[in-house]
């Protein structure tokens, strides 16, 4: 729908707000209860999975270690989506790859470029990622990432 800037006078289009019923998200960490922990340093991804986790009435969270509820009653700060909200949690280590998940691993810029490069080829979803999680890892993890995080955590560890 047109309209006018009561401000500017310029045009504007309104559309109606989208209602998100489900989303995925992937942390670092969280607890058998669903309690899902953000870094203390924190990027604006995380405030946006946090206003989805808000939003949606279904929240299934992927974390990099599901650990003890008394680790993150040690942090109750850094718990930003409470177990209420969730559905469901699973570990999912490197879930995230190729993008970063801070404290954890960082972005594998080549690995995202060679995904870029497969799919554009007209690639299926085997052939670009394999058929099981360990051919994923073997195809499309670079081997400058795979240093990088052999490496353990980045900065923003809770």
């Amino acid at each position: 729908m047109a309209a006018q800037c009561p401000i500017t006078g310029r045009p504007y289009y309104a559309v109606t707000p989208a209602a998100p019923d489900v989303v995925v998200i992937h942390a670092g960490r969280g607890d058998c209860h669903g309690n899902i922990a953000l870094p203390a340093e924190r990027q604006l991804s995380h405030s946006l999975d946090v206003i989805l986790a808000q939003a949606c009435d279904t929240v299934i969270v992927t974390v990099e270690e599901i650990v003890s509820p008394e680790v993150l009653r040690a942090r109750p700060d850094l718990v930003e989506i409470p177990a209420f909200q969730v559905t469901a949690v699973v570990e999912a280590p490197q879930g995230a790859h190729p993008t970063s998940v801070l404290g954890y691993y960082p972005a594998d810029d080549p690995g995202i470029q060679e995904y870029l490069d497969a799919t554009s080829s007209g690639a299926t979803a085997r052939e670009v990622c394999g058929s099981t999680e360990d051919d994923y890892r073997k195809q499309r993890h670079s081997a400058s990432w795979r240093s990088q995080a052999a490496t353990g955590r980045t900065q923003g560890d809770a």
